[in-house]
């Protein structure tokens, strides 16, 4: 069978009337699952854009054959910064206002979204069960660095949505019946392309602004779904050569319009990450990672990672009745341990960033030989409560890259918190005369505005802006 005949027939299989409907048992048995995933991904986000990100995802839960009218699906926009979107049994489905901001238009997301709910179609979740054991072992290390068992839960649930990729042939048929779908809900199936590029170019930017390569700095979208140029063809192979695909619409005007300012980057309800500091101006705190680390803000914690394979998690917690802050070191280093031999202390106090602290300095015998474990707590504000930093390195690095990250740690004033402002998205028009170097340039960030304002518009570096042509741009909120 020649390749144009198998996918017209694929196609026409595709787009036959939806007959399918939402399982509730898997309503039941997924709910639990979908709303930790949705908690490990900031929570709800109820800013710009929320009613259009939920009408088009009902609107492709029904276009793909998932949902009879869409009614009996969990839509929830999810407030990270972080390019993702995933859909479980029972029609749970997450988008993050990071990919609405990356998306140009309505059928760009509406794609996405087809993607995601092909693999629920296809019941690829299920047959990705066998290596469950993956996630929970990742689950079972989040909960021992940080002693919780919540955090424990939630990354569980998230390595069953995120971290287990899906196998090539599984993301081609998601592909195919996301471009499917697309033309079904009435869009251009081009868009699957053009969606697959936008992450390739947002991949691209992750790797030069962090200085490493890109897999390491891809989108978790990407991490998971792999865009490769291959994807990228066989999505605009799809849509060439469907009859019913010319003519589709793409809703980017209105699009635009409805994101416009939607908070982009981190929530500061949540803290920022700038570069490698953390910024809480509501709990008016700040710590600093070395040189070459990354951050990542979670919403119960902040995780860091050092170029030698150090690792980080940053907290809060409460002290127990009678319990000091060496009290609390040395219950948490011994929750971050389990059975692992170690040895080392006592706590010692100190104070750290103007505030009394304790630091419990350890050295533990691993499969990989000796690691060196730092355990600091800080005294918080509030009475009883504290903060905490639990850093792991290789054998010598406690009083180098770990110890400056703990004696990082410092209070912000209430001038120093104030002056921490979020980023917006804010859409504008093209003015005649303007060019992507001038309208870049007024990105709110020092380093490759341009490069950014390219990246979130999908425009090569030769593009010429037509008058009137709304474009994204990234402000500081007023």
């Amino acid at each position: 069978m020649s390749t144009r005949l198998a996918l017209a027939v694929i196609l026409a299989a595709l787009t036959q009337p939806a007959a399918a409907q939402v399982s509730q048992g898997d309503r039941v048995r997924y709910a639990q699952p979908a709303q930790q995933a949705f908690d490990q991904f900031g929570g709800r986000y109820d800013g710009p854009g929320v009613a259009l990100v939920e009408r088009v995802a009902r609107q492709m839960a029904v276009a793909t054959g998932v949902s009879r009218d869409g009614s009996d699906c969990t839509v929830t926009v999810l407030n990270t910064d972080i390019v993702n979107a995933f859909a479980l049994p029972g029609c749970y489905i997450g988008v993050t206002r990071g990919l609405m901001a990356l998306s140009n238009n309505e059928a760009e997301l509406a794609f996405v979204l087809g993607h995601e709910l092909g693999h629920v179609k296809a019941r690829h979740s299920q047959k990705r069960q066998g290596r469950a054991t993956l996630a929970s072992i990742l689950g079972a290390a989040a909960g021992v660095l940080t002693g919780s068992d919540l955090v424990a839960q939630g990354a569980g649930a998230l390595g069953t949505v995120a971290v287990l990729g899906y196998s090539r042939g599984q993301e081609y048929e998601a592909d195919e019946i996301g471009v499917s779908a697309l033309i079904r809900a009435g869009y251009d199936p081009h868009a699957g392309a053009e969606a697959l590029n936008n992450l390739v170019g947002e991949e691209a930017l992750r790797a030069r602004l962090s200085g490493r390569d890109a897999a390491a700095a891809s989108p978790a979208f990407l991490r998971t779904h792999p865009a490769t140029g291959d994807r990228v063809r066989r999505a605009a192979e799809l849509a060439d050569r469907e009859p019913q695909g010319t003519g589709g619409r793409l809703e980017a005007r209105s699009y635009l319009s409805a994101i416009d300012g939607l908070l982009y980057g981190d929530d500061p309800a949540q803290g920022l990450v700038r570069g490698t500091e953390f910024v809480h101006p509501g709990l008016r705190i700040a710590f600093r990672a070395p040189p070459g680390w990354t951050l990542a803000n979670g919403r119960s914690a902040v995780t860091a990672k050092g170029p030698a394979g150090e690792q980080a998690q940053f907290g809060e917690g409460a002290l127990q009745r009678g319990e000091g802050l060496d009290g609390y070191a040395l219950r948490l280093a011994r929750a971050v341990l389990g059975n692992t031999p170690a040895e080392g202390g006592p706590a010692i106090r100190t104070t750290i960033g103007g505030v009394r602290a304790a630091v419990l300095p350890l050295s533990a015998r691993t499969g990989r030989g000796r690691a060196d474990l730092l355990v600091a707590v800080y005294e918080g504000r509030d009475a009883g409560r504290v903060f905490s930093q639990v850093a792991l390195g290789p054998a010598g690095s406690a009083d180098t890259t770990l110890r400056r990250l703990i004696d990082s740690f410092r209070l912000l004033s209430p001038a120093d918190a104030s002056a921490v402002r979020p980023r917006i998205i804010d859409i504008v028009e093209a003015k005649p005369g303007d060019s992507v170097d001038s309208i870049g340039r007024q990105m709110a960030y020092d380093d490759l505005p341009v490069e950014r304002f390219r990246a979130l518009n999908d425009l090569p570096a030769n593009a010429r802006l037509e008058p009137g042509a709304p474009v994204k741009i990234v402000r500081f909120a007023r």
